[in-house]
């Protein structure tokens, strides 16, 4: 039809005049459906002439399907990814930094008391510590997670925030 050879026209000049040429055409069907075509032309030249021009037309419509619906796969995947990572980041932030938390408060009390005697003190001490370092552990991996600046701020802010972070736990200029 008139449509299809405008557009294959310009093509078909520069296979012509010795160029390899390619392109997709998207073809509307009745059914309201499309059809894409992928089209080569390949001229073939002897001694400097145009002796042959070589035209394959594939239908590459299922090809294109596919590739579509493997991007669906790959977003539903990332929702599914990003859905558990809130979770876990959630369950860790609600559930371990809080027992933590309630532990570290039961402790002081207890080192409060513990006070005068003998070595209790510094096992106290030592447990505060060690609660201490696992709350920050917990947090980190929460953060890492699903950093909360991602849910509240815009990502320009939300990646210079963690821009900032991750220089100050890996010491380098960022």
């Amino acid at each position: 039809g008139e449509k299809r050879y405008r557009i294959a026209k310009p093509y078909m000049a520069a296979a012509l005049a010795g160029e390899r040429q390619s392109y997709e055409q998207v073809d509307l069907q009745p059914d309201g459906s499309r059809r894409y075509s992928h089209v080569i032309y390949v001229p073939k030249c002897k001694d400097g002439h145009l002796a042959a021009l070589y035209v394959l037309g594939s239908d590459v419509t299922e090809l294109r399907e596919s590739h579509r619906r493997i991007r669906e796969l790959v977003q539903r995947l990332e929702t599914v990814r990003e859905d558990e990572r809130r979770s876990i980041a959630q369950a860790l932030h609600e559930g371990i930094a809080q027992d933590l938390f309630a532990m570290k408060l039961r402790l002081d009390h207890l080192q409060t008391w513990a006070t005068a005697r003998a070595g209790a003190d510094h096992a106290c001490q030592e447990l505060v510590e060690a609660i201490n370092k696992c709350m920050v552990a917990t947090r980190q991996i929460a953060h890492e997670l699903r950093p909360s600046t991602l849910a509240h701020l815009p990502v320009s802010v939300s990646l210079k925030e963690h821009a900032q972070y991750f220089s100050e736990i890996s010491r380098l200029t960022i």
